[in-house]
């Protein structure tokens, strides 16, 4: 089985996070020119900071200076690399966020009591994607039923077999990769579904890792901005549940944990 195999996507840039040269590693990594940009199209550059800002000022700064503030912590680290892997998704998902954060700040100003809405769902979709995101994609209608059904040993027990030829994960959400630096049993992402058409699954097999992510980059971006309006959309997904991705998963006994691989939100009662 790969060392950690989640984090194959990453391994251009570099893996480990570097402790307290967390700003110093990023800033020799960082494209000189044609980076990222922020979701105004500013180019982005690594910023040092040493305490929180709050999520609307964060976001907005982002936003409007390209300034992307960046403490020593493995955090800060994955969301960093994050923008550098996924730079079409971060952009269109900062462009979001400071739409939202608008909404919020403009908000509070008009409220004479000084409170008002800090959270829609939209918001807590972006929230949710950014921090915890993944994608799933395969040609197989079968296996994105199972997903949104939570049949987890269909998916991961019988589904193994063909698992490596029609299925492919791609983990987004920054605060999961920082969980998986020490991985439990219950990490779970939150994933967008690709269902892809089996002509287009076989030109993407055929690609090279950085081309892989890189469509699916293109796709998410898209993706996000025409239907992510809720967490709903997204499908939970147990990361160590992943044929190939945990040894203790090649025993089915593994996914007897009802705690971690548990009957979801679109289970029903079935009628007598």
């Amino acid at each position: 089985m790969p060392l950690r195999p989640w984090f194959d996507t990453l391994r251009p840039y570099g893996i480990a996070w570097p402790g307290e040269e967390t700003v110093a590693s990023l800033r020799e990594i960082w494209p000189e020119e044609s980076g990222p940009l922020s979701g105004l199209g500013m180019p982005l550059r690594v910023t040092e900071s040493g305490a929180d800002q709050g999520a609307v000022a964060y976001e907005l700064g982002i936003a409007n200076s390209g300034q992307l503030p960046t403490r020593n912590n493995a955090h800060d680290w994955f969301n960093a690399l994050m923008w550098l892997a996924y730079p079409q998704t971060k952009r269109a998902l900062n462009r979001l966020q400071a739409e939202q954060a608008e909404q919020v700040s403009a908000g509070l100003t008009n409220s004479a009591s000084g409170k008002g809405l800090t959270r829609t769902r939209i918001r807590d979709a972006l929230t949710v994607l950014d921090e915890n995101g993944a994608v799933f994609v395969t040609p197989c209608a079968e296996k994105v039923e199972a997903l949104s059904q939570f049949r987890w040993r269909e998916l991961f027990v019988r589904g193994r077999t063909d698992w490596v030829s029609t299925t492919s994960i791609f983990l987004i959400g920054h605060a999961l990769l920082e969980k998986l630096e020490h991985p439990h049993l219950g990490v779970c992402a939150h994933a967008a579904v690709w269902l892809m058409p089996e002509i287009e699954w076989k030109q993407f097999c055929e690609l090279g890792s950085s081309q892989r992510r890189a469509r699916v980059d293109a796709w998410l971006a898209c993706w996000l901005l025409e239907h992510l309006t809720t967490p709903q959309v997204l499908q939970p997904l147990p990361v160590l549940g992943v044929p190939g991705w945990w040894a203790a998963n090649e025993d089915e006994c593994f996914y007897n944990n009802t705690v971690v691989f548990r009957a979801g939100r679109s289970v029903r009662p079935r009628s007598k």
